[in-house]
């Protein structure tokens, strides 16, 4: 690895203390100093084993892993390996993964975006397992400041000593601006837009402030308000097959709730948001949720929320997006987001379901991921693009309780996108997802009847039968 470093990143990367952290804004290349001092132990020590953690796995996957392997040029390995010429071995994992690696002699450990985690546990936990013979042994974080959290109390707030009152850790701190000369302009001076629109997270993220963050309204509240004043009745009901169409049941039980019947000429998008499938009452378990909205004005025609089996939400979804006009299907691909996305495709075999193109890295080809990946990169844009679109009158919320759960949906003092304590997300999350499909991926031309997705992006073609007849095909192979 070669580059240019500041002065911070070099006094991160190779600090010879026993526990050193680099806790520093946006773009001070917090993932490539963890990842070169990993490299850097790595090739000083031969033989030696480090681990590189994360909290969840599709952050380790999609950020961390992918990161290491375009600054260093090497391949991990399907065990998650990478083993250098020396011998020594960089090994990559994520939270639920802790326990298998106990009995494991670390030289080195490095935790990425550690405030990601609610308290020093992994932490210290890693640091028992630094007993390994001719190593530094030496356990490093990098991370973003949250407030009065774990990192401030270890790192900051007096530091690690040991029975001697010797300091064993380092902190390293740094500005957006430390680092100003390696950064676009236009990314500069975007900044400096959120310090008028947004000076808590410009504080946070920008200069690296340690200062508390309130709780903090996501979506515009007056824009909601007005919403609700309008907000519709829906027809309670069942959808029953009649032939190859639905026919509408109205009953008080009834699953779904319509607004708007569907239009022989305009396509709709389904956001679904598919929860863990307990059906006992508790009012803090979650629902499965879905939103249909029409394409072109984003309007809410229907929705639904239930908690039920997983399965049982598919037979719903794909009974709902074939009475919308066989609607694009947006399902977020987390948990159990993945049997339902199977059961559409299998069971089911609906034929237009959002998917994304990702580039596999042992491979260099792409590969197709159904469903919607929620996670520390994607939510942000995900909330944010919802935000933005309900706050410019281009998202038209018609029912109250999704309305409602919008007001109640917060970013909270640990910078984290939820519900407040005591509410619900589904229906947000249901309509973001919804909203993206119309938003960022397709763009639909009625007199072609084609919906063309955005590269970036990915998507899928509809309405050709030639493309529909192959879409089809692909998903038996997959079955």
């Amino acid at each position: 690895m070669k580059a240019k470093l500041r002065p911070y990143q070099t006094k991160f990367i190779f600090s010879p203390a026993k526990f050193p952290a680099m806790v520093s804004a946006w773009g001070t290349g917090k993932s490539f100093c963890l990842i070169a001092k990993a490299m850097d132990l790595s090739e000083y020590y031969p033989n030696n084993l480090g681990v590189i953690f994360r909290k969840q796995w599709v952050d380790l996957r999609d950020s961390t892993m992918m990161d290491f392997e375009k600054y260093t040029g090497l391949k991990i390995d399907s065990q998650r390996n990478v083993t250098l010429d020396n011998g020594s071995v960089i090994m990559f994992r994520h939270l639920e993964e802790l326990n298998n690696i106990q009995n494991i002699n670390l030289g080195w450990f490095g935790i990425e975006q550690a405030e990601e985690l609610e308290s020093d546990n992994e932490f210290f936990t890693l640091w028992g397992r630094l007993r390994r013979q001719n190593a530094s042994l030496q356990g490093f974080i990098v991370a973003n400041t949250r407030g009065s959290n774990w990192i401030k109390r270890v790192f900051k707030d007096g530091g690690i000593r040991n029975d001697k009152g010797e300091l064993l850790s380092e902190l390293i701190e740094a500005e957006t601006s430390d680092n100003a000369c390696n950064l676009r302009q236009e990314y500069l001076d975007s900044l400096e837009v959120l310090k008028v629109q947004k000076p808590q997270k410009y504080n946070r993220f920008v200069k690296n402030s340690w200062e508390d963050i309130l709780e903090e309204q996501v979506f515009d509240i007056d824009r909601l308000n007005a919403l609700l004043e309008k907000a519709a009745k829906p027809v309670i009901c069942n959808l029953i097959a009649d032939n190859e169409s639905y026919k509408i049941a109205e009953a008080a039980t009834g699953i779904y709730r319509i607004f708007e019947k569907p239009c022989p000429d305009k396509m709709y998008w389904v956001g679904a948001d598919v929860a863990e499938g307990i059906l006992e009452e508790d009012a803090d378990r979650d629902y499965s949720a879905a939103c249909v909205l029409e394409a072109g004005t984003n309007k809410q025609v229907a929705k639904v929320k239930i908690r039920c089996k997983p399965d049982v939400f598919a037979d719903y979804l794909n009974t709902l997006g074939r009475y919308y006009n066989t609607a694009l299907l947006g399902v977020e691909a987390n948990n159990h987001g993945h049997a339902v996305l199977a059961i559409l495709q299998r069971e089911h075999k609906y034929p237009r379901i959002y998917y994304r193109k990702v580039l596999d890295s042992k491979t260099q080809k792409e590969t197709v991921k159904f469903g919607w990946a929620t996670n520390s990169n994607t939510k942000p844009l995900l909330i944010n693009t919802q935000a933005e679109l309900l706050r410019d009158g281009k998202v038209i919320l018609v029912d109250a309780d999704t309305i409602r759960e919008h007001k109640e949906y917060i970013q909270a003092e640990d910078g984290e996108y939820r519900a407040r304590v005591g509410f619900h997300d589904d229906e947000v999350i249901a309509c973001s997802v919804a909203t993206m499909m119309g938003k960022l991926n397709f763009h639909y031309d009625p007199t072609t009847d084609w919906m063309a997705p955005d590269k970036q992006m990915g998507g899928v073609k509809m309405a050709n039968k030639r493309y529909m007849s192959k879409m089809e095909q692909y998903m038996r192979r997959r079955s």
